[in-house]
């Protein structure tokens, strides 16, 4: 989320996926990792959640944020170490995915979340789930993935808050425990830079930060 593809490798490779082969998520920029304010609201959470299950984490969207063509940005990161078995094809203990929902509310999202087991309901569709760059086939193998939505316009009747439902599955090899994740959600206003975003977003946020979902 704190990196910038350099220009070259853009004009170079014009299509999301061939930039991601060539520079992953970019070249770090130290002060966009270290502080935000203005046109550009950074929340996030670190802690953990219980394997094979889901979390839903709220995310406020300031109406001022969602009105008016402009030029706008919402990136999700997710980071988690999961363990590892070098001897298996399978290394990896488990993997993690999201999706970023809108126009929905938390009891709807936790109705067709839990019934990802034996009795299979299928999710949200667009525009509920919003289709997000790069897509989950591309990033949904990784440890450290991280997606973008750049809509030039909103809807700012679809309610003031989003959801980022998190979810992990484990590897049938896998024991059951905790896994420890890191999430970042970032608001920018690209075009619209005197806006205040990140008081906006402050004067919004609730708690609690998520709910967890037993699939």
């Amino acid at each position: 989320m704190a990196g910038r593809t350099p220009g070259p490798l853009t004009a170079q490779f014009a299509d999301a996926d061939g930039r991601l082969c060539a520079a992953g998520f970019g070249r770090p920029i130290p002060e966009l990792a270290a502080a935000c304010g203005g046109p550009r609201a950074v929340m996030y959470f670190d802690g953990s959640l219980r394997t094979d299950t889901a979390v839903i984490h709220p995310v406020p969207i300031p109406e001022r944020f969602a009105r008016g063509a402009a030029e706008r940005r919402i990136s999700v990161s997710l980071a988690f170490d999961p363990p590892v078995r070098r001897q298996r094809r399978e290394y990896l203990a488990g993997d993690m995915t999201f999706d970023l929902l809108r126009n929905v509310d938390e009891r709807q999202i936790r109705e067709r979340y839990e019934r990802q087991g034996a009795q299979r309901v299928e999710l949200f569709k667009t525009p509920q789930r919003i289709k997000l760059e790069p897509g989950v086939q591309a990033s949904g193998n990784s440890a450290l993935q991280v997606r973008h939505f750049r809509p030039r316009r909103l809807d700012p009747d679809v309610g003031d808050v989003y959801y980022v439902v998190v979810t992990h599955r484990s590897a049938p090899w896998a024991e059951e425990g905790d896994q420890g994740y890191s999430l970042v959600v970032e608001l920018v206003e690209e075009e619209r830079v005197q806006v205040d975003l990140y008081a906006e977003v402050q004067q919004q946020v609730r708690l609690p930060a998520r709910l967890r979902v037993r699939r």
